[in-house]
């Protein structure tokens, strides 16, 4: 309310702001943040989490799968919705916080007393800097557990048509310890028979094509790949064909690597993406795009930090930013804004056109810089 006035307006001064840390500022900022944090968590969660729901019961409840298995796998894919909520109840909790304060005039009485614009920022950046460390650790230790716990649960609850065994359409490049590069590419991948169908070696040295392989099958077994019923083409005798019932080749990668992974990057820790990353390194494969998505697992936690400068900026430059029907469409309309900047950054990085941490780290540092330019303008 407009005449509202809390003791601590007209009492906090440029002495307040020279004492140890934490100040009465301190926990008086803290507290109002917390509550408004903890009102984004709730409405962002309630939306993200309700999502999921009505995305898992249109897929399992049409086979007949129980109330309860369903509620089980919502809980596996909760820490994948609170790795998003933090940092987006963090922009929220901001605004609305600095935005009552000001409404209040009790962010103009702690100015008026000689503390600055920046020092009563600094709560938010503190709670930015600890929710950016509460969303890495949820992303690099509970998001790939549940994940990987989610994956496995499928086939006990009935629901493993939703992550079939068989992929189409395979296509990978593998080098061998002689220095050749061996483009393989099939039709069909059974895992679960550890064949593949349809299936076409290129052998390449110098890049020259050497042997062409040709086989209806390709069946798994610890010596290599044993291709069934095909035809080999020698071009460096002279494009001799030759055909086969059965042929060894040492590919070494099982049917589980071929395949693409269960989990997507964002549902790895940072330590499989570079391991994933090693692999293609190794084997020849294009790695950008996932080195990209590897800044972003550290860039993604870090918007909670930007989040919260950009939070306060927006709260200072709106007076009705308090209310939580203006807060909660500032923090939509800032938060649409990050995602469509960070899927094009992501596009331009993917494409070979920014560096790949750039592509990860400059929406943040975009939402950074502005909050900070509205901070410096209204000192």
């Amino acid at each position: 309310m407009e005449g509202r006035s809390k003791p601590v307006a007209g009492v906090v001064t440029a002495s307040v702001a020279a004492r140890a840390w934490p100040t009465l500022l301190d926990r008086y900022v803290g507290g109002e943040l917390a509550a408004a944090v903890g009102f984004g968590l709730a409405v962002f969660g309630a939306l993200l989490v309700g999502n999921e729901f009505f995305y898992l019961g249109r897929l399992l409840l049409d086979r007949g799968i129980p109330t309860g298995a369903l509620l089980e796998l919502l809980a596996y894919r909760t820490p994948y919705v609170l790795f998003f909520c933090v940092p987006m109840a963090t922009l929220l909790g901001t605004i609305l916080a600095y935005g009552r304060l000001r409404e209040t005039r009790e962010l103009e009485a702690m100015q008026t007393g000689g503390v600055s614009l920046g020092r009563i920022a600094l709560p938010a950046v503190a709670l930015g800097a600890v929710a950016s460390v509460v969303t890495f650790w949820v992303g690099e230790v509970l998001v790939p557990l549940a994940a990987q716990r989610y994956v496995e649960a499928l086939p006990r609850v009935g629901a493993s048509a939703l992550r079939t065994s068989v992929r189409h359409g395979v296509l990978f490049r593998e080098r061998t310890p002689d220095g050749a590069v061996l483009v393989v590419a099939a039709d069909r991948l059974d895992l679960d028979a550890g064949t593949l169908e349809g299936v076409t070696v290129q052998e390449q040295r110098g890049g020259r094509v050497v042997r062409v392989v040709e086989a209806q099958r390709a069946r798994w077994t610890q010596e290599g790949w044993w291709f069934e019923r095909g035809r080999m083409v020698s071009v460096e005798e002279g494009a001799v064909l030759s055909e086969f019932e059965r042929m060894l080749l040492r590919i070494p990668r099982t049917p589980a690597e071929i395949a693409p992974p269960a989990r997507s990057s964002g549902e790895m820790s940072t330590w499989e993406i570079r391991a994933e990353l090693e692999r293609r390194r190794r084997s020849g494969e294009p790695t950008r795009g996932l080195e990209v998505d590897w800044h972003g697992k550290f860039a993604l936690p870090g918007s909670a930090l930007a989040f919260a400068v950009l939070g306060v900026g927006l709260a200072v430059a709106r007076k009705e930013a308090g209310r939580r029907g203006m807060g909660f469409g500032l923090a939509v309309v800032a938060i649409l804004a990050y995602y469509v900047l960070i899927t094009a950054t992501t596009l331009l990085g993917q494409a070979g056109r920014l560096p790949p941490w750039l592509a990860a780290w400059l929406p943040d540092l975009s939402a950074a810089g502005c909050g900070v330019w509205i901070l410096w303008r209204h000192r």
